[in-house]
Formats: structure tokens, C-alpha cells, sequence
């Protein structure tokens, strides 16, 4: 029984009571949109709970066939103020599971044991009232997307809507577990029909002829024996030399590794020169002879390409070839080498082997395992669910592409050394998709890293370099270095387009961005030099811990470094000349009259924190030759750069009377931080005053948490009559 609101009749007045009571509510809240009110407007859109089809993809639902694995997520939308974008977001879990004691896979920021969020865009439909029901005075839209490819995984998903204001809302994270099953099933059932999801190779002569390959096992189908006919399906890796025609037909036929017969009397099928045990087959006459190959049995592997040909003879012993697939050359009756169809199955790892280990000749197409200077691997779009490909020792390789939607894991104890032949360079390609490297990296050649828009490489495992050897990431997408880097004379990173994230030390690498290229420092880095181009950004990522940037040496030209709310010692050369006033320049530019956003050196964290800023000082000009600095040992040739108070001379992460003494010895005259010149002009006058004066007796990291706008406690008495002197002594001069 169902007790609706929407009846089956289509009639009756209950089917519109919905509508009607919705209604109501859109009319009430109309008296409160004024144009003023939605111009204003701060609600974000709503979402409905977003409902997927199928609804247990790639496993059973009803029936006795598996449903797709490819499913439609849908849900509707609406803002008074329109929609600008609805997109999909998904993300695959990493572990295959979802453990009650965490709570990654329910979070946005997720963690290690979930992916990326991979991003699709809705396209809305418009839906119609159904008859004889009373219209809505307002309907959202259906947003719908297709979530494809995915095999074995858990799934992570939910909706983001962004209206016209800018307001955004999100569903709730929901899950589904997507079975093994490609679009017609997890496997090809043998019943004399034609597999969905199969390819037309093509037809002639009324012979058609479909094939499909799901992992290691080849599918071919043609029309099953009849009226006098009978039917085969030849299969050879490379069609070879003319030999006579099988079954004791008339005629011959270029060499077969395996063929499919279908006999017209009785409708028999089987295979013949193929490995006992590593086929199926069956024919229903009228309809289909079918039937799968194990191409790892066949061929020890699973090929790149394969020919196939299709003939119908007559059925008595030395019958005549009736008709073929493709098309005869010469209308000789019989099937030469070129009148097999050449089908490409694929390139590089497929992962047909019995283990996932990359030295595994069966998990390579061919069989050929790419171990070699100048060797190119391919992890492409040949998998049904993430990959996980074994190294347990070393490899070598010019080239890798990796270009799936499906995540590829490369672990073990091994590493993967990247030397081109020639002059080189060596390339990765990461075309698509969210993809680790967790076993050893090693740059022997330079080396162009290129990831697309939207994908990413972890670099999670060892990484080291050959002396003086370049690794330029280039691409729009992100470049994530996790592995403990070893420190190289020379070695040198360069982000020329899209983001390097350095979660783990670069340990002595010079690092270079190019204009549009960005690097985030998400730990403590000690580089050999940082350079940053017209264009190109650097930042520290602000956390609760402290990051210090140890460089020996600073460029940037028209670039930005964003040192947010960390500290950084420039550890410039004994013998070369202080670089104190250009990093005061460069702070003069970042700071941009206190916005804290233009290039030079900048802090997002001063931006949004009113009174702080980055102070500096020579090393000596604090006493601190030969002593530590944020936990790192300086010497006498060390400029120290701190996020602080503007108004810490001393770089104390306080703003006290110590302070003041400091700018009052130096009162309009030339100076630097540490003489009282907080608005890095290069004098300290009563404007640097009035910075100190707004965070007297204040201090960090106690107070770092005080909002922007709070109040600032007023100067003690002292401090003000010392104002009023420098005010007197200002208007002598």
C-alpha cells in the first residue's frame, strides 16, 4: 500500500494539494524579495538530496543481471537569484572501505585515505507539470551528471550550487560501493545473444561481426551457423601464411592462432588451437555465435592489437566459402592476410597478470615490460577499477603517461629512474585523474613533469636527483612532493605552470617559478636559492606550527612570496654584501600601503589581521650570531624575516616600551625595521609611530586570535607625552 501525496488516478483534487500548499508559501515569501532584498541576498541555493540511477551500480539491484557500473547522479536546484554553475564533485576512497573510527570519507577535506574531488558539471532540465495538476508558481530545474568508469570502488559524492550572488551550498556527502561491472556486465554471458557494450567491427555479405575485451578476456560474435552454412571466427596476433582452410574446407586461409566454429546441422560450437580451459562459447540458430578467449593463455599476454575474420562456408566437407568478413580482396574464395580486420585493444599496463607486480610480462599489452633508458610506459584508461602496480626493485624509464580517470598507485621498495635516451629530456604526462608515485623517484636526465588542468601526481616516496639535473612542472594542474628529497649539488625545481605542493623538505634544491607557476611550502624548507618570475607565486602555508624558509638566496621580479603568518632566514654568502635593503624594498611592495597583496614580499596573514606585518633584521642587529632564529641556527651574514607586530623592532613578537626606545633613538632619520621603520619607507617618522602606538603592550602568538576590527588598547601615559616631544622635535626640523 502507499499513502502519497501524488495519487495514480491524475485527477483528483489530492494530487494538487502539494502544489497548492507550496504555492501558499512561494506567495508569502514574495511580499519579502524586493528587488533590494534579492540584489542583497546572502541565503545560498537549495539543494535537493542528490538520488543516483542505477541505485546499486555494478552489482545487483532486480533481476538477475548486474546493473551498469556507470551511474546518473541527479537532483534539483533553485535560487531566487538564478543559478550559476551546479557541479558534481566526486572522489574515490583510497582504502576501499569506510571505518567507523574515521571520519575522512564524511568530511569535504577528506584526508590519506580518500582521493581528490574530481569535478563534473550538471545540465539542468526543464520539467513539466503533469495533467490535469494545478501549476506551481515556481519549479527548480533537474541537474543531472554521469559518474563513468569507475570499477571495484568506493565512491564519495555530493552536489555543490553556486547562485548569482555567489553564495554557495553543498549536500551532504553520501556513498555507494560500484561493483566490478563495465556497462553490460561484470562478465560476458554465454547465451547465444549479443553482449551490450560490444563493438560493431563492421558487416558485409549479411556476416556482422562484434568483439569487446574486458581485462585478460577477448568476446568476438558473429551470426550463428544456418541454412547450409557453417560459421567460424578466426583470431591470429598476426595473420601469417596461406594454409588450408579448416574443417576440410575448400580453399585456404592465412595462418589462425585460434579459431570459433559454429557447425549448421546440429548448431555444435567450440574452440579449436586454443589452451584447454580458456574458452567459452554458445550459438542459438537464428541469433548469435559467441564466444570468449583468455589472450594471457593464448599468447602468455594480452596484445596491443589483434586480427580477426569471419567466414561462412557451405557445410559439407570441401564447401566453398559463401561469404566473409572483411570484404574479399580479389574474390579468390579464399581469406588472405588482408582480409583479417585489424583491431587495437590498447597500449601499456592493462593488468592482466596474475599479480600487480610491474615486471610482470602479462600485465603489459605485448608483453613488453618497460625497463629501459628511453623506454616509454603507459598507464592509460585500460582498467576497471584503481590500480595498484608493485616495484619491488628498480626501473627504468624515458617517458610515462598516465591518462585515466581511475587512480594508478605505483608502490614497493624499487624506484622508477627517469632517463631519456639522447640528449633527453625524460617526460611524465599526467593527462587526467588523481595518481601517487609512493615508490623511489630518481631524475637521472632533466626531466619535464606536465600535469593537465584538474589532475594530479603524489610523490610520496624517496626522491633524488644527478647532479645538476632540472625537474620543470609545467601543466595547470598539481604536482604534490610528499618524499623525503635528498640534497643534490645543483638539483633544481621549477614550477612553470599550475602548483608544486612541497609537503616535505626540497633539502638543498634551488627552486624557480615561472611566470603563472605556483609553489605552496606546506613544511619547512631549506633551499639552495629561490627565484620567483614576473607572474609566479610562492607561499607558506599558514598553520597552527611554525614554517621557516631558509634560502641562500632571494630573487624575485615582479612575483610574489607570501609568507603568511611564518618566519624566514635569508643565509646570504660570507663574502657578498647584505641583501637587508632589498628585502626592505621587497617588503615595501608586498605591503602595498597595507594590504599586504602586492609582489615583493607578502602575508595573507597580516592582510587579514589588522596591526601585523613581517619584520626583519640583520642577524647581528639582534644579537643572534652564532644563535638560533625560529629554531634555526643563523650566523653573522643572516637577514631574519618574522610575521609579527608592526611595531616589533626587535622581533620579540611583542610591541613594548623596549620598541619604542628603539624608534624614538632613530626619529626621522633614515632607518630600517629595527630602527622604527614599519611602513618600510625607509625613514621612521610618526607614522611608523602611529603603526607601534596602535599595538603597544600587545603580543604574539597570545593575542595573535584578536578580530581585525577589535578594539586596540589606548598607549600608556608615558608613550603619549613621548609623542607629543617627537611631535615638537618633528616641527623644528
Amino acid at each position: 500500500m502507499a499513502s502519497d501525496h501524488w495519487y495514480w488516478a491524475g485527477t483528483e483534487i489530492w494530487d494538487s494539494n502539494v502544489t497548492r500548499g507550496a504555492n501558499l508559501a512561494v506567495q508569502q515569501a514574495n511580499t519579502a524579495l524586493t528587488p533590494a532584498a534579492v540584489q542583497n541576498e546572502t541565503t545560498p541555493p537549495t539543494v535537493f538530496l542528490p538520488q543516483r540511477d542505477a541505485y546499486n551500480p555494478g552489482e545487483l539491484e532486480f533481476g538477475t543481471q548486474p546493473e551498469s557500473a556507470d551511474f546518473k547522479v541527479w537532483t534539483f536546484a533553485y535560487d531566487v537569484s538564478g543559478l550559476s554553475s551546479v557541479t558534481l564533485k566526486y572522489r574515490l576512497d583510497l582504502d576501499g572501505e569506510n571505518p567507523l573510527d574515521s571520519t575522512q570519507n564524511e568530511t569535504f577535506l577528506g584526508g590519506s585515505e580518500v582521493g581528490q574531488w574530481i569535478s563534473l558539471p550538471m545540465t539542468a532540465r526543464s520539467l513539466s507539470s503533469p495533467a490535469n495538476i494545478l501549476a506551481p508558481l515556481v519549479r527548480a530545474d533537474e541537474y543531472s551528471a554521469m559518474i563513468a568508469g569507475v570499477r571495484s570502488s568506493l565512491v564519495d559524492y555530493y552536489v555543490e550550487a553556486v547562485d548569482g550572488r555567489g553564495n554557495i551550498a553543498r549536500s551532504d556527502i553520501q556513498h555507494v560501493w560500484v561493483g566490478g561491472v563495465g556497462g553490460g556486465g561484470a562478465a560476458f554471458v554465454m547465451d547465444g545473444q549479443l553482449d551490450s557494450n560490444t563493438t560493431l567491427a563492421g558487416s558485409n555479405a549479411g556476416l556482422t561481426l562484434n568483439y569487446a575485451r574486458r581485462g585478460k578476456t577477448l568476446y568476438v560474435a558473429t551470426n550463428a551457423a544456418g541454412g547450409g552454412a557453417d560459421r567460424f571466427i578466426y583470431i591470429a596476433r598476426i595473420p601469417g601464411a596461406m594454409q588450408p582452410a579448416n574443417w576440410a574446407k575448400s580453399g585456404q586461409i592465412a595462418r589462425w592462432d585460434a579459431y570459433l566454429g559454429n557447425e549448421s546441422d546440429n548448431n555444435w560450437s567450440g574452440w579449436f588451437d586454443a589452451p584447454a580451459g580458456a574458452t567459452q562459447q554458445a550459438s542459438v540458430v537464428g541469433a548469435r555465435l559467441e564466444g570468449t578467449l583468455d589472450l594471457v593463455a593464448e599468447f602468455g599476454f594480452v596484445p596491443s592489437e589483434i586480427y580477426l575474420a569471419v567466414g561462412s562456408y557451405q557445410t559439407p566437407d570441401g564447401g566453398q566459402l559463401i561469404a566473409q568478413f572483411p570484404a574479399s580482396l580479389d574474390g579468390d574464395a579464399n581469406i588472405q592476410a588482408g582480409e583479417y580486420i585489424r583491431i587495437t585493444l590498447g597500449q601499456g599496463w592493462n593488468g592482466a597478470g596474475a599479480n600487480n607486480s610491474w615486471t610482470t610480462t602479462a600485465n603489459w599489452f605485448d608483453g613488453a615490460v618497460p625497463n629501459a633508458v628511453g623506454a616509454h610506459a603507459r598507464l592509460l584508461a585500460h582498467v576497471d577499477s584503481p590500480a595498484s602496480i608493485a616495484l619491488a626493485s628498480g626501473v627504468t624509464v624515458g617517458q610515462l603517461t598516465i591518462d585515466s580517470p581511475l587512480a594508478y598507485t605505483i608502490t614497493g621498495a624499487g624506484s622508477i629512474a627517469f632517463d631519456a635516451a639522447a640528449a633527453g629530456p625524460a617526460v611524465v604526462q599526467v593527462a587526467q585523474g588523481q595518481h601517487t608515485l609512493s615508490t623511489g623517484a630518481r631524475f637521472i636526465d632533466n626531466t619535464t613533469l606536465n600535469v593537465n588542468g584538474g589532475a594530479s601526481l603524489l610523490m610520496s616516496g624517496p626522491i633524488s636527483f644527478a647532479a645538476a639535473t632540472l625537474l620543470e612542472k609545467t601543466g595547470s594542474g598539481t604536482l604534490e612532493i610528499a618524499g623525503t628529497v635528498t640534497p643534490t649539488a645543483g638539483a633544481t625545481v621549477r614550477a612553470s605552470g599550475g602548483v608544486v605542493r612541497a609537503q616535505s623538505n626540497l633539502n638543498g634544491t634551488a627552486v624557480e617559478v615561472g611566470g603563472g607557476g605556483g609553489v605552496l611550502f606546506e613544511s619547512s624548507q631549506h633551499l639552495a636559492s629561490l627565484s620567483i618570475a614576473a607572474g609566479g607565486s610562492a607561499r607558506l602555508a599558514d598553520a597552527a606550527s611554525l614554517r621557516v624558509l631558509v634560502t641562500q638566496s632571494l630573487a624575485i621580479s615582479n612575483g610574489q612570496l607570501d609568507l603568511a603568518d611564518n618566519s624566514m632566514v635569508l643565509d646570504y654568502p660570507t663574502a657578498g654584501p647584505s641583501p637587508v635593503d632589498a628585502v626592505r624594498m621587497l617588503l615595501q611592495t608586498g605591503y602595498n600601503a597595507g594590504a599586504w597583496n602586492g609582489p615583493g614580499i607578502s602575508s595573507v596573514s597580516a592582510a587579514a589581521r589588522n596591526g601585523a606585518g613581517i619584520g626583519y633584521a640583520q642577524a647581528t642587529q639582534l644579537g643572534l650570531a652564532g644563535g638560533t632564529f625560529a629554531g634555526v641556527a643563523v650566523d653573522a651574514t643572516s637577514v631574519l624575516l618574522a610575521f609579527t607586530l608592526l611595531g616589533d623592532s626587535n622581533l620579540d613578537l611583542a610591541v613594548n616600551i623596549a620598541d619604542f626606545s628603539l624608534l624614538a633613538a632613530n626619529f626621522n632619520l633614515p632607518g630600517d625595521w629595527v630602527a622604527g621603520d614599519f611602513n618600510y619607507d625607509g625613514v621612521t617618522g610618526i607614522a611608523d609611530f602611529a603603526l607601534l602606538a596602535g599595538n603597544f603592550n600587545q603580543s604574539l602568538p597570545a593575542d595573535a586570535a584578536r578580530p581585525a576590527d577589535a578594539a586596540v588598547p589606548e598607549p600608556a601615559g608615558a608613550l603619549l607625552f613621548a609623542a607629543a616631544v617627537m611631535g615638537r622635535r618633528r616641527r623644528r626640523r
